[in-house]
């Protein structure tokens, strides 16, 4: 992937999620993520972790959300 294409995948993510957590569905997300995703929090707190396939990681944005407040 050159670095055009890359910068502009990391914005589509940036947009998603920030209208995610301004409370859209997650449509967005999941046209970006692929079914067999793996995503890792680092850390010791309570969204630490990691997270694997889809439900599991629109449900860790899920969470995250919430906790923040939306």
């Amino acid at each position: 992937m050159n670095r055009d294409t890359a910068i502009g995948l990391l914005e589509r993510l940036h947009k998603a999620q920030n209208e995610f957590y301004a409370g859209a569905s997650g449509a967005a997300l999941e046209q970006l993520f692929a079914a067999n995703i793996t995503w890792t929090v680092p850390g010791d707190n309570r969204i630490a972790g990691t997270y694997r396939g889809l439900e599991e990681v629109l449900d860790y944005f899920r969470r995250r959300r919430d906790l923040a407040g939306h």
